[in-house]
């Protein structure tokens, strides 16, 4: 993760994402880690890491894409306002529009992440199982699911302890000295970097 926070160009929206997001929110909040990474950068950097084989574990695959989802591409504040009934999935193209509605603001944010891979292999693809897991749980009737992570009785956990669970995944994985915040301040930091570099040269 360290190495592609240093050495890989976050890629950007597609033009039909950035049009949707024009017309559906037309005065856009900007975040600060709104849009830090596009996730399919990062899912797709693991490929090419040896230690991607103990990926095989379809659970651990879902624990990481919810640790990935929440340090690089949301805040931990921000996973509570994922929208299931405004997000878009589209299978026959293996791409999805998660949609955020924010408690703050009347703003939609929408996000893009395609599904690429072999589902033992590309962590990205855990990513729309831990989505379609959270819409048969609810069973499409929640709208906004509290918290990527919940209690043994399905209840919401503390911020706090999200983020405890988040530090210790970030350990399992093998990213040791570094705190969730740590690392997305990490990465904002070289993107405000590049941004620079772009506009020198």
């Amino acid at each position: 993760m360290l190495q592609l926070i240093f050495d890989r160009e976050p890629m950007h929206d597609t033009p039909s994402a950035f049009i949707y997001k024009m017309i559906a929110n037309r005065n856009v909040q900007i975040r600060k880690y709104a849009h830090v990474w596009d996730i399919d950068i990062l899912f797709n950097h693991w490929v090419t890491q040896l230690t991607d084989q103990m990926l095989t574990n379809q659970d651990l695959q879902i624990k990481l894409a919810s640790l990935l989802l929440s340090v690089c591409f949301l805040r931990i504040t921000e996973i509570s306002e994922i929208d299931l009934n405004l997000s878009n999935f589209n299978f026959a193209n293996n791409t999805a529009l998660v949609t955020l509605s924010s408690k703050t603001t009347n703003a939609l944010e929408q996000y893009e992440v395609r599904r690429t891979g072999i589902l033992n292999l590309f962590p990205n693809l855990t990513l729309f199982t831990w989505l379609e897991r959270l819409r048969e749980h609810f069973h499409q009737e929640i709208t906004i699911p509290a918290s990527l992570f919940w209690t043994e009785q399905w209840k919401p956990m503390s911020i706090a302890k999200i983020s405890e669970l988040l530090t210790l995944l970030i350990k399992k994985i093998g990213i040791e000295g570094f705190t969730a915040y740590q690392i997305k301040h990490a990465s904002t930091t070289k993107l405000a970097e590049m941004e620079k570099q772009k506009k020198v040269t």
